[in-house]
């Protein structure tokens, strides 16, 4: 084995160890061939994800427990499709402090008090948000954007009526 390090995030310089394993036959490859044909094995890599798992979790958890401080059952996550397909392997729902975690559908009914919804910015996921929001008026929302917010966004949610409605955390 062989210690590498990488720098992630690099605002902070933090060091992530990553283990790479070369296997024996391709080191005495590319110790016997020329430096033309070094390109061609590709060393196999194991990257300790335990890190990033837990400065995901840390991050989420504290987003989540300031919206009503000490308080799972009146919280469910909301999560775009595409976010949920990644983030259900490294967030469960006790680990955050919610009571539930969906995806995110149209036709979404909701028993809680605090709906979060955690999406990439497009307007269809809007379209959908406007949607539940009119469904499930006395629930009080708010949105996380994945990456960040965009001028599409904010201008789907107030053409539906919605905007007024969800506080953007």
């Amino acid at each position: 084995f062989h210690k590498k390090e990488i720098f992630f995030p690099p605002k902070n310089n933090q060091t992530i160890p990553v283990m790479d394993t070369v296997p024996s036959t391709a080191k005495q490859s590319m110790a016997t061939n020329g430096p033309e044909d070094q390109g061609q094995s590709h060393p196999e890599m194991k990257i300790d994800t335990s890190i990033f798992k837990e400065h995901i979790k840390q991050k989420y958890k504290a987003m989540i427990n300031h919206i009503d401080p000490g308080s799972i059952e009146s919280k469910v996550l909301i999560i775009d499709a595409a976010l949920y397909d990644v983030l259900r392997h490294l967030l469960t729902k006790d680990e955050i402090g919610v009571a539930r975690i969906q995806s995110l559908k149209e036709d979404l009914r909701v028993d809680t008090k605090h709906v979060i919804f955690l999406t990439p910015p497009t307007v269809v996921n809007m379209h959908k948000i406007s949607t539940i929001i009119r469904g499930n008026a006395d629930k009080e929302f708010h949105l996380v954007y994945v990456p960040r917010k965009t001028f599409a966004c904010k201008e789907t949610l107030q053409n539906n009526g919605v905007y007024g409605s969800i506080k953007e955390t």
